[in-house]
């Protein structure tokens, strides 16, 4: 059995499974050179050196659209891309589920044969409108094909309107922040991370997180200078103030620090919740967040009794590799473990 699972969004990418083997693995950037390339046109042209001219099971999965408007465009994409590269599918599907893909990545790449995924980006699958999207997932994994949900976590919402309901954005959606504070590119997290290392912890600068009744809650202050600075919306904040705050660099770099310690601090009890919760000492990290290799290693360093394994695919390009793995294994249930030992899975150079 041959599957082509496609990324539609940004990090799109395209994958290529045969008889439960890669094939084939590659994000369109990396032929464009455009960071974050949404649409993956050179990649079908690539996938056709893999593909011959039928596929068993062709699979779409998308970011940055709610479902609504997934489903309406699924019939468009799936003619434009198969029709466009003479490309015949036996099964056409769509994978609406993100941060199950995510899941299913790291935990057929990390050799385990069963663990618990802890699943944390900036935001995932949008159910409805804006105001519900999933920002953190944890599932109990095990052989052929078995993702047991235990916990789901919404953010509030990102159209402007604070929910006083859902006090909580994502550790992701905390970078993306301070990226837009710091005039970064909104994916530029990695530099927050680097930026970190000439900061200190300096206490006039307001908490990102703050833990109430063993739970943790967003600080609606960063919402508002959030919304004054994408949005546009007027939050009654003192942004000339804050942008001269923003001149200095021991500020930026101060700002930088707290959301990697907070994050940090954040991570580290809820790995902790999670591992007392349910005895399995496998534990499996994707999704964005999972890329901060500085905070990993505090987590080995914490629970030297834990096993840990951080997806090298955890951005959002892996989740076309998570979609086909999953189908792969929910079609044969195939127990055939295949750890991902190499990340050379694109075209010969």
């Amino acid at each position: 059995m041959k599957l082509l699972s496609l990324v539609v969004g940004h990090d799109a990418s395209a994958c290529v499974i045969k008889d439960g083997n890669i094939l084939f693995f590659m994000e369109e950037e990396k032929l464009t050179y455009l960071k974050k390339d949404h649409f993956p046109l050179n990649l079908l042209k690539e996938v056709k050196k893999y593909v011959d001219d039928e596929i068993d099971v062709y699979i779409i999965t998308y970011i940055d659209y709610p479902d609504r408007e997934v489903e309406s465009m699924f019939a468009i994409f799936k003619e434009f891309l198969l029709k466009k590269n003479n490309i015949k599918a036996k099964k056409t599907l769509i994978e609406l589920d993100h941060q199950l893909m995510h899941a299913s990545c790291a935990f057929y790449g990390s050799g385990f044969t069963e663990a618990l995924v802890f699943v944390s980006d900036g935001g995932g699958r949008v159910e409805g409108d804006w105001e519900n999207q999933e920002f953190e997932s944890v599932y109990a994994a095990s052989y052929p094909c078995n993702f047991n949900l235990l916990e789901k976590m919404y953010r509030t919402s990102f159209s402007g309107k604070w929910d006083d309901n859902n006090p909580i954005y994502s550790m992701g959606g905390a970078f993306q922040m301070v990226c837009e504070m710091l005039d970064f590119k909104w994916y530029d997290s990695g530099k927050i991370m680097g930026l970190s290392a000439y900061g200190n912890d300096n206490k006039n600068i307001d908490n990102f997180f703050i833990k109430k009744d063993n739970k943790w809650i967003a600080n609606k202050y960063y919402y508002k200078i959030w919304g004054e600075l994408e949005q546009k919306i007027d939050s009654g904040l003192d942004l000339k103030k804050i942008k001269k705050q923003l001149e200095s660099f021991q500020y930026k770099a101060d700002l930088a620090y707290k959301v990697q310690k907070q994050s940090k601090e954040r991570s580290l009890d809820r790995i902790n919740d999670i591992t007392k919760k349910n005895k399995i000492k496998n534990f499996v990290m994707t999704g964005g967040y999972a890329l901060n290799c500085v905070n990993n290693y505090e987590y080995i360093k914490a629970f030297p009794n834990i096993n840990f394994y951080f997806d090298p695919l955890a951005n959002d390009g892996g989740t076309s590799l998570g979609a086909a793995k999953y189908y792969w294994h929910n079609f044969t249930n195939d127990k055939t473990i295949r750890p991902l030992t190499s990340l050379y899975l694109g075209h010969d150079c």
